[in-house]
């Protein structure tokens, strides 16, 4: 018995992190921890690439013109596989701190895309934070990582963010 339980409080925290670890592709980087090092520096996507990489899973972007200058579109995406809840939260950002949630956007079971606006407003500052969340163990919410944007470089785009792996 003791060894059961000394097993079950070791898996506790892969449990609790919402690690379902599944293979990498060949070739395959970790850009979590790009990313981390450069926190709180606002960052410029642009085209198609890799926002988050690991054995946690795999969130790809794809930026494209709207036309409208008076938003950013904001759009949070599963592959079909992926029936876990996933979240998008976007935050302004104050001086490099946050403000409160302006919204927040989720797939879950068959939803698999959902959208959201950054809006032109003088209120809001330019700079806002994407925060990536997903379901744990016990209906935990499992922050995964984020993203600081500034509208001057997403007004006017459409930015599709992809769960292609979890």
């Amino acid at each position: 018995m003791k060894r059961i339980i000394m097993s079950a409080l070791s898996a506790l925290p892969l449990l609790l992190s919402g690690c379902n670890m599944g293979p990498m592709e060949e070739g395959e980087l970790p850009v979590a921890e790009e990313l981390a090092a450069v926190e709180q520096q606002v960052i410029q996507l642009s085209g198609s690439g890799v926002l988050y990489n690991d054995s946690h899973g795999r969130i790809t972007y794809t930026v494209t013109n709207t036309g409208d200058n008076t938003k950013a579109q904001l759009v949070l995406r599963t592959v079909n596989s992926i029936t876990w809840w996933k979240s998008l939260d976007v935050f302004p950002l104050y001086n490099g701190g946050l403000g409160a949630r302006t919204s927040r956007i989720e797939t879950k079971d068959s939803v698999h895309e959902v959208t959201t606006e950054y809006r032109v407003n003088p209120q809001m500052p330019s700079e806002f934070r994407l925060e990536f969340w997903k379901a744990g163990a016990f209906n935990i919410g499992v922050f995964v990582t984020h993203a600081d944007l500034s509208l001057d470089h997403t007004k006017g785009k459409r930015i599709t963010f992809t769960w292609e792996r979890d």
